[in-house]
């Protein structure tokens, strides 16, 4: 008698997501990774180098020379070190980075760029800005709503173990969901975050990407 299986439903499936308004945002989302996926393209093929290479040269012109390491990079990015490996040594093949070995401890290596790289870096770091751009025609309440829901499911998915996030405050050991009456605090800096506006002397903005995050 043949195995009898059953069809799980999937959304994207027009029908499913006239039914369900989560299965059309998943589906909106998925419309959304295919402009970044498009955009990071478009960089690379411009340059002569991968979308890979793009994301790992944006990265390094950003972030200080303690994260810039194989490891950490292909946590960022949720990719395995021999993926990062195979991108960094075609770089450096190109002369756009180079790799800096520890004193202490010869088998530890940092990446930095050269000029050569830096300057490459400054050309495709900005490859986003489309998508900015149409965040930034929201309305002021639907960009504060749209940065909530995301940083919620950013923070979800970084719970299921789908995702890494890095640097973000609400897996940093200095993060309070709750204190003194405040919805969200930071214990490094001794005072309260808000999800967006502009910062004052009283308060922070909660941060996706925090160069002093320790993780729990």
């Amino acid at each position: 008698m043949a195995k009898q299986f059953q069809t799980r439903p999937s959304q994207f499936s027009p029908e499913r997501q006239i039914e369900r308004s989560e299965s059309k945002t998943v589906a909106a989302l998925e419309r959304l990774s295919e402009a970044f996926r498009v955009l990071l393209w478009r960089a690379g093929k411009e340059h002569t180098i991968s979308p890979i290479a793009v994301q790992i040269l944006t990265f390094l012109r950003h972030h200080k020379l303690e994260f810039c390491t194989v490891g950490y990079i292909a946590q960022e990015f949720n990719m395995t070190k021999q993926t990062v490996s195979d991108a960094i040594l075609t770089l450096e093949r190109k002369g756009h980075i180079e790799k800096v070995v520890s004193a202490a401890d010869a088998r530890v290596a940092t990446l930095r760029l050269t000029a050569e790289g830096k300057r490459l870096a400054e050309q495709v770091h900005g490859f986003a800005e489309p998508i900015e751009a149409a965040v930034a025609a929201l309305g002021e309440d639907e960009q504060t709503a749209l940065l909530a829901g995301l940083l919620s499911m950013i923070r979800s998915l970084n719970d299921a173990d789908v995702i890494s996030t890095q640097r973000m405050c609400f897996t940093c050991r200095f993060y309070e969901e709750h204190h003194s009456g405040s919805e969200r605090y930071c214990h490094l800096l001794q005072m309260p975050l808000v999800l967006s506006g502009t910062e004052t002397e009283k308060t922070a903005l909660v941060r996706l990407d925090c160069e002093e995050h320790q993780a729990r």
